[in-house]
């Protein structure tokens, strides 16, 4: 009597049965440091989005403005640089340039509204 199909498919089950849980626990893994990642970026978005709040108030009522200018500038590019969108990487550069320039005003005012719109979508 042929035992060829026996045997292969002996072969077969044993190869599955130690494949299988390796396959599940590396796609487990995968999936366990994506959601572990993906909650300390958010955590750290939401500490620059906090820095870039405080930042721009100061700008507006300090008494020394350009200081005040130019370290909202250096957030706003830090915050920047977690954003994935397009669009809002460039409002905070716009408006990062625009405080730096000409310092808080109104018109900034309108640019900042529309920074954390955009950023309210990026989260």
């Amino acid at each position: 009597m042929d035992n060829n199909f026996t045997v292969t498919a002996a072969f077969v089950t044993a190869f599955a049965a130690i494949v299988a849980p390796t396959i599940t626990a590396l796609i487990h893994s995968i999936k366990e440091y994506k959601i572990s990642k993906m909650n300390s970026t958010i955590v750290k978005r939401l500490e620059l989005c906090e820095i870039f709040t405080d930042a721009y108030s100061s700008c507006q009522y300090g008494t020394e403005k350009c200081g005040f200018a130019l370290a909202f500038y250096k957030k706003s590019l830090k915050l920047a640089t977690v954003c994935h969108r397009r669009s809002v990487r460039r409002s905070l550069f716009l408006l990062a340039n625009e405080v730096l320039q000409n310092g808080a005003s109104k018109d900034t005012d309108k640019l900042y509204e529309h920074c954390i719109q955009l950023l309210s979508k990026e989260f």
